[in-house]
């Protein structure tokens, strides 16, 4: 098996073209790097961003990739994107989908999210500052742009 594999995910809005763009690069040895990247009109910035981590978990499962590396970290610059996988899905569960505000937001999609992440036994999803010092989380955030800056 190889060591690790890393994956920086994220996801992007903008409403002067109403078009958002979601994505992930895939960091694996030796040195390689693999990016997936889509986009799409009338969505919002929230919904890119969980698109990307939900195309990073069926990324490693379907080229069931837990059989390849000993670590698999998924990094995502969304921190609502975060703690819904990691700190809010089963209250909301036991909750039945409902917050102080009214029924959780993009339960469908975030659904998805969950059985694929389920799927898995050694991934692990954590926040990274975005914006910030890392070119890989730097480097996905310029594909996701290019992807919105264009009807």
């Amino acid at each position: 098996m190889d060591d690790k594999l890393e994956i920086y995910t994220d996801g992007s809005y903008r409403d002067n073209f109403d078009k958002g763009a979601y994505g992930f690069i895939a960091i694996y040895p030796p040195n390689k790097e693999l990016i997936h990247a889509a986009s799409e009109n009338g969505t919002t910035n929230n919904i890119m961003e969980i698109k990307g981590v939900l195309a990073a978990l069926e990324f490693i499962n379907e080229y069931k990739l837990e059989d390849e590396f000993d670590v698999i970290k998924i990094f995502c610059d969304s921190s609502y994107v975060v703690n819904c996988i990691n700190a809010w899905w089963e209250k909301w569960e036991t909750n039945g989908f409902k917050t102080a505000a009214g029924p959780v937001k993009n339960k469908e999609l975030l659904e998805q999210v969950m059985a694929e992440f389920r799927k898995t036994s050694s991934v692990r999803i954590s926040w990274i500052k975005g914006h910030d010092k890392n070119i890989y989380n730097n480097k996905i955030d310029e594909v996701v742009q290019a992807l919105t800056k264009s009807p």
